[in-house]
């Protein structure tokens, strides 16, 4: 479609009706993201997932009872970055390049300063020119960059190279076990948001990090629909007794996508552990239990996973492991002005 900058006649902003709006919503969505699609369930339940003490907006654009665009911000956390706002916004294929985006992003800017917000945050990807112009074009600078790399599991690949790794792990006394398989501990989800959050503060991730409650963390992560318990693994030491981590000392979780693709939200190991091959053995023994669902059911096996440059031993991993390099993730930053 050419560029234009005229605005389509009728074009109107409100916010979101729920539920009616779900499936308009994940249409426009997967539109201006194909390569990762969103659906009305997963949609229905990201909102009920949200954190109730976080602000938020929300803004739909509309030509003729049409929905060709939607965008929000949502506060970074109700304590040191309480003025910091995540802003999120897609535009329909057929509607880009008509200045939709543009105004979605000016109403979006005002919420924010109504609502206290000093300084907005959003992240673009790299084979989306449209959305990186619009960022430009905006004010915002790029501040960070997350590399996504991918791998796809077949039922033919290898994974007996590391047979002697996870035999050398378990005569140490480190055990791995699916989360599935710490279903009857009655800790397993506080002591995993724990060391979620210790693993999560050891990543470079270029900013200040906010923590979720455990109930929000639980919701999110352990019973979001996509997440597979059964494909997500934990190294324990048996003979460590931390009180809020208990033995559990290592982390790495898959979560299935719309598109029958996976992404790894967590790996990490707690410092002590590191440098033994704990995280490299998580993820082949998630990669071999979706091998093994690939060979019962023939469910797709892409896993895609995003590091942040300064973490190079992960990189590293990743490689060693076959994951290639994808399309990468920017963060843009804006201070907001004061109106005037």
């Amino acid at each position: 479609m050419p560029d234009s900058r005229a605005v389509p006649p009728g074009l109107r902003f409100r916010p979101p009706r729920l539920p009616e709006d779900l499936g308009a919503l994940a249409a426009v969505m997967s539109s201006a993201a194909p390569r990762f699609p969103m659906t009305p369930e997963l949609l229905a339940e990201r909102y009920a997932a949200a954190d109730p003490g976080l602000q938020v907006a929300e803004r739909v654009a509309e030509v003729a009872g049409e929905v060709v665009g939607v965008g929000g911000i949502s506060q970074q956390d109700a304590h040191e970055n309480s003025a910091a706002y995540w802003i999120r916004l897609w535009v329909g294929g057929p509607w880009q390049r008509r200045g939709v985006g543009r105004i979605l992003l000016r109403l979006l800017e005002d919420e924010a300063r109504r609502l206290g917000g000093r300084r907005l945050k959003g992240e673009v990807r790299q084979d989306v020119p449209g959305a990186l112009a619009l960022a430009g074009g905006g004010g915002y600078g790029r501040t960070w960059t997350r590399h996504e790399s991918s791998l796809e599991i077949t039922p033919e690949r290898d994974f007996s190279g590391f047979d002697t790794l996870i035999a050398g792990l378990e005569a140490a006394g480190i055990v791995l076990l699916s989360i599935s398989d710490l279903g009857g501990d009655p800790q397993r989800d506080r002591q995993l948001w724990e060391l979620d959050w210790r693993l999560l503060n050891d990543v470079p991730l270029g900013m200040t990090l906010s923590r979720s409650p455990l109930e929000v963390w639980t919701r999110q992560h352990l019973q979001h629909p996509g997440f597979e318990p059964g494909l997500s693994f934990v190294a324990l030491d048996p003979a460590r007794t931390d009180p809020q981590t208990g033995p559990y000392i290592g982390l790495s979780s898959l979560e299935r996508q719309p598109g029958d693709f996976y992404t790894i939200g967590m790996t990490g190991v707690l410092p002590a552990y590191r440098g033994r091959g704990v995280a490299k053995a998580l993820k082949v023994q998630a990669m071999r239990a979706l091998q093994e669902r690939i060979r019962q059911d023939g469910v797709g096996g892409t896993i895609r996973t995003f590091n942040d440059p300064p973490n190079v031993a992960m990189l590293g991993m990743n490689a060693a492991l076959g994951f290639e390099r994808g399309p990468d993730a920017y963060r843009y930053e804006r201070d907001l002005p004061e109106l005037v």
